[in-house]
């Protein structure tokens, strides 16, 4: 019995020797053994767990007197945010705050890829001498990602979240296309907004105007306002399309707007600054706690200029571009009645249609009275409709002006009877309509 606890005890302490590492951190490893200073030598599948850090690697000494942990194989170590650092050979102090890492490698959370000859980590700051950053895979047939940036020395904050970049050059598959002696520019890792270069982006081929490249800066204007400018460069033209987008919120509203402006540099003694510009504009706005108000605007000087040049924006599966204003509402003279009040202005964008024979809608009136008992059982809504469009060309099928005005009114009326429940419903709708102009063969026709 006396030799069965005495195995029990010694396995006992030798679990403890291979488990227990400090009070905040565990240590697993086929063999695990110490010096007579206190310092632990650990070797094969050795893991080491602090917090929500995992350090692993083949081999490890932990000189306790320094505070390191020695590093003399390739290792993994994941932080607590979940970005992974690689190396051939390094040290950590044992609460993996600082450390020296050799043949540095970093993969983000969210993808962002760093490798340098040697990074030094200072708590949530890598400094990475002889850098190469990319948020690219490699590609096989390359045997190198589509476009990366080579820097002197990167240091890569975490706190700030953002990336300073000495004597950087930026390269597509490995060609320099651009150098300069100092950036600073956003980390993917950030979750706020600041100010500065975000990462460019490239087209090798296009159909309609061969490679392009992408260079978007962020402006973060305020709390309640940001501004993202991205100039593209055409690599087979000398065009340059510039896109903006704007978004602010109100009190009680929104502004959102969308623009472009295309620069033709083709003629060598005088080019176009101009050359072509869109804008789209959205401002929503609360009048009071009943009404709100609001712009719609689509607009580009030629109508193949999106498609030629954005083809991916949603404007282009429309046959024409409109701009709209609208008030909309409620209680304006009942408690439960509705009112919209919208006008519309379209832009043809197809070669062959002509912007006079496109319509003017101006103005749309929708009021609904709400429902009202009348004769104490019997249920009445009135609708009322108006509009008026006008054309500055008239068409076969179209006139100049038509205005029409439409009022119906809705009756009903249910009674439960035993176990049945009987319901009349009526309808009665009357409508005004006013045409000028209406071809018919070769006459123009006007009627009420």
């Amino acid at each position: 019995m006396y030799l069965k606890h005495l195995f029990i005890n010694i396995i006992s302490v030798i679990l403890f020797i291979h488990i227990a590492y400090s009070k905040d951190s565990i240590i697993y490893s086929d063999f695990l053994s110490t010096d007579k200073n206190n310092n632990i030598i650990a070797k094969g599948n050795v893991r080491i767990l602090h917090d929500e850090e995992i350090l692993k690697t083949d081999n490890l000494f932990i000189d306790e007197k320094n505070n390191k942990i020695i590093l003399e194989n390739e290792f993994t170590y994941k932080d607590k945010s979940g970005n992974y650092y690689y190396g051939s050979e390094g040290e950590f102090s044992k609460d993996f705050h600082s450390g020296i890492i050799h043949d540095f490698s970093f993969i983000g959370s969210d993808k962002l890829r760093l490798k340098g000859v040697k990074g030094i980590k200072k708590g949530n700051i890598d400094i990475i001498e002889k850098a190469v950053i990319t948020p690219c895979k490699t590609i096989k047939l390359f045997n190198c990602p589509l476009w990366q940036i080579k820097a002197q020395k990167i240091v890569h904050d975490k706190n700030e979240y953002m990336i300073y970049q000495k004597n950087s050059r930026m390269e597509i598959l490995e060609i320099p296309v651009f150098y300069t002696p100092y950036s600073i520019s956003p980390s993917p890792l950030r979750k706020e907004r600041r100010s500065g270069f975000l990462y460019p982006t490239f087209q090798i081929i296009n159909s309609s105007h061969g490679g392009s490249a992408k260079l978007p800066y962020y402006f973060n204007i305020s709390p309640d306002k940001e501004l993202l400018i991205t100039p593209v460069f055409y690599l087979t033209q000398s065009k340059q399309d510039i896109k903006y987008f704007y978004n602010q919120r109100t009190s009680g509203g929104n502004i959102t707007m969308n623009a472009s402006t295309l620069t033709n540099f083709d003629k060598s003694d005088d080019f176009e600054w101009l050359s072509d510009a869109s804008l789209s504009l959205s401002i929503n706005q609360k009048i009071n706690k009943h009404y709100k108000t609001g712009i719609n605007m689509n607009l580009q000087t030629k109508g193949t200029y999106l498609r030629e040049y954005d083809s991916t924006n949603p404007i282009n599966y429309f046959s024409s571009l409109s701009t709209s204003a609208y008030i909309d509402g409620y209680s304006l003279i009942e408690e439960n009645d509705l009112l919209t009040f919208e006008t519309y202005n379209f832009q043809a964008v197809k070669q062959d249609d002509d912007n006079k024979k496109i319509p003017i809608v101006s103005p749309v009136i929708n009021y609904n009275t709400g429902n009202k008992i009348i004769f104490d059982n019997i249920n009445l809504q009135n609708k009322l409709l108006f509009y008026h469009i006008f054309r500055d060309k008239n068409t076969t099928d179209h006139a100049y002006r038509q205005t029409r005005l439409n009022y119906d009114a809705d009756i009903s009326y249910q009674k439960f009877w035993k176990n049945s429940r009987i319901r009349f419903e009526s309808t009665v709708q009357s409508d005004f309509y006013s045409t000028y102009k209406k071809q018919i063969g070769n006459e123009y026709v006007s009627d009420e």
